[in-house]
């Protein structure tokens, strides 16, 4: 789980990268995240050493961030570093984040701690020095260090709210475990491969179990087949499960684990009781017999890939509690048509709906704050879209290869059209830029219909002539419409901008005035059909792979 939540964070939250001097002498280097207002703090050039101190909050920019992470290896092997002293508002320290920092005695360690990864202290003398058994880190079991005896029974102590991933996996003398009502959390693997543990006491208070937490114990395997429950928690389903299976969950349940009904290609209808507050990852991707699917008012967010490929998926129905639809949480549901979704809802992440081939609409509230990278690529029955008010940019390949798109309204607050943003977009053959874009990444529009753009008067940056995308000042080409079959470069431009003529496949011909000095990168990628080009004269400048399938003499 802490693996899986660090890459996605990597990959889709935009991060702003900042450093500070701390009085301890440190140079620290931060990742922000503007929508959260958190900041991370992550490995920095130079090692940090001495006493470290960790700021509980940033000022970036005027604005206040908290600090609530320690990233994946931010002091690994900072061998001169003596002590650490972390703020009250922590949650998280990623995996390794300590590792081989061989002078580390001394940890200040807050009980705000939810996420603690594997690692995080290993070749420490902190850790050395800590007694055989369970290790803790906060109010988080983390480890159990040393030999453990046989039919051992673990009493977790009072006020622990969670155990980290893998913190027990592969104790074969583990026989019994107890866990207090104040835990939350079970991590992923927590007790994974504990070939003799046949006893645990569940409290009620769990919200949340990571994937294959009890896999391959005996605990588990005396389960009956059907749901298993861990606590309040439907953890997962043992057995083969019947074609046309129809499951109610029972009444007082909380969560759905990680991977609970994953690859159950049998399920075709579930009902959830009120109680259900939480959906983990993965939770029914790949129940392709799914059909449809009603979730609970208690739910604030649909997480990573939740629905992935249910390809009979054709109803959805979302309570107006939603806030977040994560990557790929619908990804590949291949029969879903249309979605409402609520006026909640206020970031729509990579990839929720990629791969929805029959989805021909969508209303986009204007709550919606944020589309991330991918959100509706490959939609290919996509014909329009009206983009929400609080939307400042299109954001990278949002819209990328939607075939059928035929028409999107942009406001006057879109500032950016992002990489490949309508790539593909085949039949998009009429758009408006509005005054407010300053930027449009240079293959928004590869492999796209535009066959005309229509730029308002007080567009700073771009104008169009006969359908053909130039600088304010016309002296670069931007963008030509992939339509063209013969195309005579003005006098004045004096640029070729990287993939403007990208895709051309119909191209034959192109005449470009020795007034250009540059062709950028990509420029003529894809023009199957053109023939040698003449070199302008005064050219000092060809970008890279500009000429694929073209060339020039």
């Amino acid at each position: 789980m802490t693996k899986k939540l660090n890459l996605i964070s990597l990959i889709l939250i935009v991060l702003i990268l900042n450093s500070c001097h701390n009085k301890d002498g440190n140079h620290y280097v931060f990742s922000y995240n503007p929508s959260t207002r958190e900041a991370t703090l992550i490995e920095g050039e130079v090692k940090y050493k001495g006493d470290a101190i960790i700021p509980s909050t940033i000022i970036y920019e005027g604005v206040k961030y908290s600090v609530t992470g320690i990233g994946v290896g931010a002091f690994s092997e900072c061998t001169e570093l003596t002590s650490a002293t972390l703020p009250n508002d922590l949650t998280t320290i990623g995996r390794g984040a300590f590792e081989g920092c061989k002078s580390l005695t001394t940890i200040t360690l807050p009980n705000s701690l939810t996420l603690v990864g594997p690692d995080a202290f290993l070749d420490t003398p902190w850790y050395n020095n800590q007694p055989d058994g369970v290790v803790y880190v906060g109010r988080i079991a983390y480890e159990y260090k040393g030999k453990m005896p046989k039919d051992t029974h673990v009493i977790l102590k009072k006020g622990t709210t969670g155990i980290a991933d893998h913190c027990f996996s592969l104790y074969d003398n583990l026989s019994s475990v107890t866990i207090p009502n104040s835990v939350t959390s079970i991590g992923e693997g927590a007790f994974f491969r504990c070939w003799n543990l046949t006893s645990i006491t569940m409290p009620d208070s769990l919200i949340s179990v990571g994937v294959c937490a009890f896999q391959d114990t005996p605990w588990y395997d005396n389960q009956p087949d059907g749901v298993v429950y861990v606590g309040r928690i439907a953890y997962k389903y043992k057995g083969k499960m019947p074609k046309g299976t129809n499951i109610s969950l029972k009444e007082g349940t909380t969560g759905i684990a990680d991977y609970a009904f994953h690859h159950c290609f049998g399920l075709s209808s579930i009902t959830f009781p009120n109680t259900v507050s939480y959906i983990g990852e993965n939770a029914f991707s790949e129940c392709r017999d799914l059909t449809e699917i009603e979730i609970p008012g208690s739910v604030t967010r649909i997480p990573y890939e939740a629905f992935n490929r249910c390809q009979h998926l054709i109803s959805i129905k979302l309570p107006d509690s939603i806030t977040v639809l994560g990557v790929r949480a619908f990804g590949e549901c291949n029969s879903l048509t249309s979605i409402e979704i609520p006026n909640s809802v206020t970031l729509i992440q990579g990839g929720a709906f990629y791969g929805c081939g029959s989805l021909t609409s969508i209303d986009i509230p204007n709550s919606v704050t944020s589309i991330q990278c991918g959100a509706f690529e490959e939609c290919n029955s996509l014909t329009s879209i009206t983009i929400p008010n609080c939307l400042s940019e299109i954001e990278d390949e949002v819209f990328k290869n939607c075939d059928n798109l035929k028409s999107i309204e942009l406001h006057k607050k879109i500032i950016r059209i992002g990489s490949k943003a309508f790539w593909g977009c085949r039949n998009l053959n009429s758009f408006e830029i509005p005054s407010s874009v300053t930027k449009i990444e240079a293959d928004a529009f590869v492999l796209s219909g535009i066959e005309r753009y229509m730029v308002e008067d007080a567009n700073p940056s771009y104008c169009a002539v006969d359908g053909v995308l130039f600088s304010k000042d016309t002296t670069r080409l931007i963008r030509v419409p992939v339509h063209l079959k013969r195309y005579v470069i003005p006098s004045h431009v004096t640029s070729i901008g990287s993939y403007s003529f990208a895709g051309c496949s119909l191209l034959t011909s192109v005449d470009i005035p020795d007034s250009v000095t540059e062709i950028g990168d990509y420029a003529f990628v894809g023009c199957e059909n053109l023939p040698p080009i003449k070199r302008p004269k005064n050219v000092v400048r060809i970008g890279a792979n500009a000429l694929v399938r073209a060339s020039i003499l």
